[in-house]
Parts: structure tokens; C-alpha cells; sequence
């Protein structure tokens, strides 16, 4: 019984090669959608509006003003909305790895009652 015991605490200890791949390959598809979505939204909010910025400049004849206020408004949109992917994508990790703490802890007692 004390090799039965022993192994059923090393096994459920263990580290479990095909979920850390799983976990690994859902991280990795987590972080592209995410970067792909940000690029996408990068490029609207940059582009809009310069494109804004441009016809209005060659409408009022007003060479490169409304052009330059655009882009300092497509760059404070860049970096509101880089911050706000950056707080997302975080939350989302600390509820990842508060579910994992709960997942090891679980089977930290279920290994103790088994031995």
C-alpha cells in the first residue's frame, strides 16, 4: 500500500505535459487575437483622423493645421486605446492564473486525502 500511496501522490502532483501544452497553445492564441484586434483599431484610429485632418485642410486652405491637430488626436486615441488593451489583456491573466491557483489547490487536497 505505501507504493500505491506514493504514486498516486507523484501523478497527481505532476505536472501534466498535454494540459501545459493546451494551456501554452491557449495563451498564444489569447495574445494574437488580442494583437490583432489592437492593430486593426490602431489603423482606424490613426487613419480616420489623418483622412479627417487632410480634407479639411484642402477644404479651408488651411495647409498642414487641422492636419497636425489630427494626428495629436490619433495619438492620444493610440495611447488610450493601447492602455485600455494593456488592462484588459491583464485582468483577463490575473483570472487565469487566480482559476490555476484554485485548480493546484484542489488537487493538493485531493492528493492528501487519497494517501
Amino acid at each position: 500500500m505505501g507504493k500505491t500511496a506514493t504514486r498516486k501522490r507523484m501523478t497527481s502532483n505532476a505536472n501534466d505535459p498535454a494540459q501545459d501544452y493546451l494551456t501554452m497553445f491557449d495563451a498564444r492564441s489569447q495574445l494574437v487575437a488580442a494583437s490583432l484586434n489592437m492593430g486593426w483599431q490602431l489603423a482606424l484610429t490613426v487613419l480616420i483622423p489623418l483622412f479627417i485632418g487632410v480634407k479639411l485642410d484642402q477644404r479651408f486652405d488651411t495647409s498642414p493645421s487641422l492636419t497636425l491637430t489630427a494626428l495629436f488626436i490619433a495619438i492620444a486615441g493610440s495611447a488610450v486605446l493601447i492602455t485600455r488593451t494593456f488592462k484588459d489583456m491583464s485582468q483577463q491573466q490575473a483570472l487565469v492564473d487566480a482559476a490555476n491557483k484554485t485548480k493546484r489547490k484542489t488537487k493538493k487536497v485531493k492528493a492528501r486525502t487519497d494517501a
